[in-house]
């Protein structure tokens, strides 16, 4: 790579431009490779497989598309071009040499997480169809795991970026275990609330609940790791902790909406005095109505 650079500069020197005007030369048109890696990799790489995508029967390459991996993905292009660059930019100054390495690295290391961020997000998907019932656990574990990709994603860009190796951050983490627990204190109690909802089928989307401890009252619209989201009678939206649902208690109007009726209680006041035997008579006139006409039948021949 020196070699190459070498030549390069004097051959922008016979054209009498000096070595830092030169280099500034070689730097510009490396940054319009990289711009020029981005523009073939999104425009026409991107458009193209999309295209080809759109006609494929198979659903999982539209959840790919849809849910932005391989647009994701295009933004490594450039970042490939700069880092094999960098060697050619600065041959005889390898600090400032690696120090674009390591901003690349950490650059990639983030699109990479992102990346798999979006193939987490496509396997929710897909479980969550084939298994509705397990939609809850199962988008509370999915979320666990976004939240441990992006720590380790934090813990290497840190290690990158600091040259140091990514274990000493994280035999770190051991004496901040007491700090983590309180800042993951909500992801923690609503995963393992999310478990327990799930498996015990205390809550579904699409559930009317009522929590008047959080002024809910309507339809559960989606339940995530921290938070259950509820639709009130009146549109408003009701934030509750999914925790709140195992700790405290509330009502769940499922049974009623599956049975196709409603019980309603009311209040009927009976003068005593007027309760007494039914007459001869007065039963004649009860068999004229014919739901109870087939009841009275039946009593008159029992006794």
């Amino acid at each position: 790579m020196e070699t190459i650079h070498n030549t390069v500069l004097a051959t922008f020197n016979s054209l009498g431009l000096r070595n830092g005007v030169a280099t500034l030369l070689v730097a510009g048109i490396i940054l319009f490779v990289a711009l020029l890696a981005d523009i073939v990799s999104k425009r026409i790489l991107l458009s193209g497989l999309s295209a080809i995508i759109g006609k494929t029967k198979t659903q999982v390459d539209d959840l790919l598309l849809q849910k932005k991996v391989f647009h994701r993905l295009s933004h490594m292009a450039p970042a490939f071009v700069i880092y094999w660059a960098s060697e050619l930019l600065f041959p005889a100054l390898p600090t400032v040499q690696s120090g674009i390495r390591a901003v690349c690295i950490a650059y990639m290391v983030i699109i990479g997480a992102l990346v798999i961020e979006s193939c987490l997000s496509v396997f929710e998907n897909i479980l969550s169809k084939s298994q509705p019932k397990q939609s809850v656990v199962i988008r509370s574990s999915i979320q666990v795991l976004k939240i441990a990709l992006y720590l380790l994603t934090g813990i290497f860009v840190l290690a990158t970026l600091m040259d140091k190796s990514p274990w000493a951050f994280i035999s770190g983490i051991g004496a901040m275990t007491a700090i983590l627990m309180l800042v993951f204190k909500d992801s923690i109690l609503g995963f393992v609330a999310s478990v327990q909802v799930s498996f015990g089928d205390m809550v579904r989307p699409g559930d009317w609940i009522e929590m008047p401890k959080y002024g809910a009252d309507g339809n559960v619209i989606d339940v995530s790791l921290n938070t259950i989201r509820i639709q009130n009678w009146d549109n408003t939206i009701v934030s509750v902790p999914t925790y709140s649902l195992v700790s405290d208690s509330f009502k769940n109007w499922r049974g009623m909406s599956e049975s196709g009726g409603r019980r309603i209680k009311h209040t009927l006041t009976i003068d005593m005095n007027s309760v007494s035997f039914c007459k001869p008579e007065q039963l004649d006139q009860l068999k004229q109505i014919t739901i109870l006409n087939d009841y009275l039948s039946q009593k008159e021949s029992e006794i």
